[in-house]
């Protein structure tokens, strides 16, 4: 009898509405320039199919907002900074591993 109670709380679990629902917010960090400029190119377009692909299958919309560091690791954390102020739920990319740790 005492558990009666359990099932409520996963009705905030269930499908709504997509106009109700915020959009989720992702970030994506690459050099847009430079010789890297082209394979980031590619890094974005991947991106791009990925967040149409899972829009429609979670039936939730998805937004990417895309950033340029410039493969410049001073400008690294300033970069991810802004998409946090944004209200991106997660960044992803950074070209190079020395750009995440410094953005990190």
């Amino acid at each position: 009898m005492r558990w009666l109670w359990l099932p409520l709380l996963f009705v905030p679990l269930l499908p709504v509405q997509a106009a109700d629902v915020p959009p989720v917010r992702l970030g994506l960090v690459v050099p847009t320039a430079g010789d890297a400029g082209p394979v980031a190119q590619s890094m974005r377009r991947a991106a791009e199919m990925a967040v149409s692909d899972w829009s429609a299958r979670l039936e939730r919309r998805i937004e990417l907002s895309v950033k340029d560091d410039a493969f410049d690791p001073r400008q690294d954390a300033a970069t991810a900074e802004r998409l946090v102020e944004e209200g991106v739920w997660g960044v992803v990319g950074h070209f190079y591993s020395s750009s995440s740790l410094s953005a990190s």
